[in-house]
């Protein structure tokens, strides 16, 4: 049996989740998740989708209480791998499936700049010991992590984030006109049929530097008239960047839509894909952009630069209104540029299938459990 050991949050690690999960249930294991707090969001959809959902609250990482209860489940579940994923999650998680006997145990690092205290560094190295793998979503992310805690390279691996590519397609492949979905969402939205749509994904947060999208933005607008910006997502930030963008004098071209279940509808309404983070591990909602044909404008920080190369998909920039402005009016008015960085984009996401992160995630359980058993040999 597999046990992923997580939150199921509305975020892009657990939405990421859902959908790997099921996939690697088709490839023959025993599939379960097991919350530390609380179920969350995303618990229906894999529910729905054959993965059972339980809950082992934790209160603490390291309190004795909370990690011999979650060992006790693990051990009651006969489990045979532990795939936790998150930092409180690897810490918790790892302790516990090696007091329950796990045969083989695995922690996913999703970020860069995770371990930020001297305390948060020692945790996982002490902890580390009892891994059979550290898996990191991308090569800067595994740097970072190998940076910041001291470590050898063994046991460390990169399986980069997949994206649906049948669900996040390009225009064209959706139903047309008006009473598609695609166009449903510029009609709930109120964007014409010439005004051209920016979007923008992620929790409303410091670390994605929402405010600096709206300056950039206010830019774009000047010189771009009939353009629009769609924000998704939610957070502390929300109400700030409202009055941001009326500041800024963009405020009725600003949509803020919350938490959409729509992404790939939203996405694939769109013409322009930005990203102003000021740190990413590797992006999923990226790559959905990508996979969508949408040319993407995105900060140099994390794994993006793993995602987009730079004038061929889209552009990296450093974290600048004026610079990141500059490349989605270039888009904008370039009919032709655009096309190209739409087909460009297409083929990228297409080297980061969700089933090619499927079966290498699979192909690094069964390697492990092999090696668990000539070990025991």
């Amino acid at each position: 049996m597999l046990r992923v050991i997580t939150q199921l949050s509305r975020g892009g690690v657990e939405a990421k989740l859902a959908s790997l999960l099921p996939l690697l249930r088709d490839r023959g294991f025993d599939v379960s998740v097991c919350c530390i707090k609380e179920a969350g969001s995303l618990a229906g959809r894999l529910t729905n989708a054959g993965v059972p959902v339980r809950v082992c609250r934790v209160r603490s990482r390291l309190g004795p209480g909370g990690i011999l209860a979650l060992a006790r489940f693990i051990k009651q579940q006969h489990t045979d791998i532990v795939h936790t994923h998150m930092y409180a999650s690897n810490i918790t998680g790892t302790l516990a499936a090696r007091l329950a006997g796990a045969r083989v145990i695995i922690s996913n690092v999703h970020n860069v700049g995770k371990l930020r205290s001297r305390r948060q560094i020692i945790q996982d190295r002490l902890v580390s010991r009892f891994r059979d793998a550290t898996v990191c979503v991308s090569e800067r992310v595994k740097q970072d992590y190998l940076e910041a805690t001291g470590l050898s390279e063994r046991g460390v691996v990169v399986i980069y984030n997949g994206v649906d590519t049948e669900r996040f397609r390009p225009r064209e492949l959706w139903p047309a006109g008006k009473g598609g979905p695609v166009g449903q969402v510029r009609a709930q939205f109120g964007i014409g049929e010439d005004e051209q749509l920016v979007i923008a994904a992620g929790r409303l947060i410091p670390q994605k530097a929402p405010d600096l999208l709206l300056s950039a933005f206010a830019i774009v607008h000047e010189s771009r008239p009939g353009s629009r910006l769609l924000v998704l997502g939610s957070g502390e930030l929300h109400d700030s960047l409202v009055e941001l963008s009326r500041k800024l004098g963009i405020a009725q071209s600003v949509v803020f839509a919350g938490y959409r279940e729509d992404m790939a509808e939203c996405l694939a309404a769109s013409d322009v894909f930005v990203s102003s983070s000021t740190r990413e591990g590797f992006s999923n909602v990226l790559l959905e952009a990508l996979a969508t044909g949408l040319p993407a404008v995105v900060t140099d920080v994390g794994g993006n630069r793993e995602a987009v190369r730079d004038g061929q998909e889209g552009f990296l920039c450093e974290p600048r209104a004026e610079r990141l402005a500059e490349r989605v009016v270039q888009i904008l008015t370039n009919a032709e540029l655009r096309k190209e960085m739409s087909r460009n984009a297409r083929n990228r996401a297409m080297e980061f299938g969700l089933v090619r992160m499927a079966d290498q995630t699979a192909a690094l359980y069964e390697r492990l459990l092999s090696d668990n058993r000539a070990g025991a040999g």
